[in-house]
């Protein structure tokens, strides 16, 4: 690339006939192509290694001025279990609460768990499953689910009484949208500064705790449990490579290696629910028991009042 936009015939005429203007002019022409910084820094470096071996007299510190400003590393950590746990309580939102928990429990991508509709999850098998399209490589992952948030997840379909193709994550009475990404970080942050835990991570440049981080907590706790790599890779949605090929994993397989991991991915504080759910199973109960009393007293009648229940 760079002997074709200076006009060099060969590598050799490149050796000897290149001076710090073609350097220049061609760290513009990759600029105007609209690369990434990175990409455009690693043309440079190729570049100025090639030259740097035959002792080209270019000022590379000058040159070196027109480049892109790096893209900033953000160094995010694995949330830890107790701040989960205390984040899911400051959430009164249940819809965003939930898909907190369930990119907690599955490694999720934010993008891959926000679009899961209702009929991507799957009940009825042992252990119950989510079936997602993978973000990085279009391709599709079936994910074991553990029992709480699979519970979670089911009375949330049926108190919602979503239809298959309704998104399970979505606006208040708006099903057929998608709850929006950046909402779930908003909410994300504002639950850590109720905990006091929104802090910088260690570059200075991004927050210690995010939800990404959230994935880094479901590989942490894979491979905590010794799950194999190949399995957390494929739990991940990674692409496997040149093995990917020759390997073949059935699920059953894969359910295997995530029983390990199992107890680590179960949360041991039950996640709090809101009052309006509270309400709902209160009265749900009393009808239980309503209904109950009345099949008693039809078939033993006079039994409420020898029991003073009249």
């Amino acid at each position: 690339m760079f002997l074709s936009v200076c006009g060099f015939k060969s590598f050799e005429d490149a050796a000897s006939r290149a001076e710090e203007k073609h350097v220049i002019d061609f760290i513009r022409y990759l600029k105007d192509r609209r690369l990434s910084p990175m990409s455009i820094r690693l043309y440079y470096h190729g570049v100025k290694a090639f030259f740097e071996l035959f002792d080209r007299p270019i000022n590379w510190d000058r040159v070196a001025n027109l480049l892109p400003a790096k893209r900033n590393v953000r160094l995010n950590e694995a949330v830890p279990r107790e701040v989960v746990e205390g984040v899911l309580g400051q959430i009164n939102n249940p819809v965003k609460r939930l898909a907190i928990w369930l990119i907690w429990a599955t490694g999720l991508r934010i993008g891959e768990a926000l679009s899961i509709r209702a009929r991507d999850l799957d009940f009825l098998t042992d252990p119950p499953k989510l079936t997602v399209l993978t973000e990085k490589t279009h391709e599709i992952r079936e994910i074991p689910l553990p029992a709480d948030i699979a519970s979670a997840l089911k009375r949330h379909i049926e108190q919602q009484r979503l239809r298959p193709d309704d998104f399970v994550f979505h606006p208040q009475n708006n099903p057929s949208r998608q709850l929006g990404l950046e909402k779930l970080r908003i909410a994300f942050r504002s639950a850590l500064m109720k905990l006091g835990r929104l802090e910088k991570d260690r570059s200075g440049k991004g927050w210690r705790y995010t939800i990404h981080g959230l994935r880094r907590s479901y590989e942490s706790n894979l491979v905590r449990a010794g799950v194999s790599p190949i399995f957390v890779a494929v739990l991940l949605g990674h692409r496997l490579g040149v093995e990917q090929h020759y390997l073949r994993l059935s699920y059953e397989d894969l359910v295997k290696e995530w029983r390990k991991a199992e107890p680590l991915l179960t949360l041991k504080h039950a996640v709090p629910v809101d009052i309006e759910e509270r309400l709902r199973a209160v009265e749900e109960s009393l009808k239980t028991y309503e209904r109950l009393f009345d099949m008693i007293a039809r078939r033993y009648p006079g039994i409420m009042r020898e029991l003073d229940l009249e």
